[in-house]
């Protein structure tokens, strides 16, 4: 009686002490899963999605907004100029 109670104890510390372990080596795994996964997102892709995605989604509003409305104001925006189609939307200065 007192045998099989130690043993079960004794198990129960065992698979206490199992767990742990477990849930370390789960821990450690995630954290050198993650941390690489990190650093490749912010330092290579990260800056490759950001030079694909802008200039991808700019052209996309000046196709959606067409020459006039679009490209025009844009590109006067850009050389520091007021163009005739800009004019309107700068109503302060």
């Amino acid at each position: 009686m007192k045998i099989e109670r130690a043993q079960n104890i004794l198990m129960s510390a065992l698979n206490f002490k199992v767990k742990m372990m477990k849930a370390f080596c789960v821990r450690i795994l995630g954290y050198g899963l993650f941390l690489p996964f990190l650093f490749f997102y912010s330092y290579i892709l990260g800056p490759v999605l950001k030079a694909v995605l802008l200039p991808g989604g700019l052209m996309l509003l000046f196709l959606i907004q067409g020459w006039k409305d679009g490209v025009i104001p844009f590109l006067a925006c850009m050389k520091k100029n007021t163009s005739p189609t800009n004019t309107v939307v700068q109503t302060k200065r």
